[in-house]
């Protein structure tokens, strides 16, 4: 959740900087030179989006901490560890069955194709 919050947050300040509006000529509008290290401009976008993480991050984890959320991931991972998990062997004989099964039934109805397609050609262009 934090990662899609911080793509989200990263594209608004990229869309805020790309404002075409007159007063968001101030959201382009550089505070600081660059920041010494990183070299990245302190823009009022950057600032907002910055912020809008900030308050992201914070309501995911007061979101995460609530007792009904908490006691459901426990729950969650206890199940999880009941699970049987499928060997290497299984998982790689049930999708090989699965490729074999896609590849005869694309044969399959290719062939239903062309013969289809040869009886309507037959029927509209010949047959009358």
């Amino acid at each position: 959740m934090a990662a899609l919050l911080g793509y989200g947050c990263f594209r608004l300040g990229q869309t805020l900087l790309d404002l075409r509006f007159s007063w968001a000529a101030w959201l382009r509008t550089v505070w600081i030179e660059e920041m010494p290290v990183v070299e990245w401009a302190v823009t009022p976008a950057a600032v907002l989006a910055l912020v809008t993480f900030l308050v992201g991050l914070a309501s995911i984890q007061m979101f995460l901490n609530r007792p009904k959320v908490a006691d459901l991931l426990v729950e969650t991972e206890a199940e999880l560890r009941k699970v049987t998990w499928p060997t290497f062997k299984d998982t790689a004989s049930a999708s090989l069955v699965v490729l074999l099964t896609v590849a005869i039934l694309f044969a399959l109805l290719g062939v239903y194709d062309i013969v289809l397609g040869q009886v309507i050609d037959f029927l509209l262009y010949r047959g009358a």
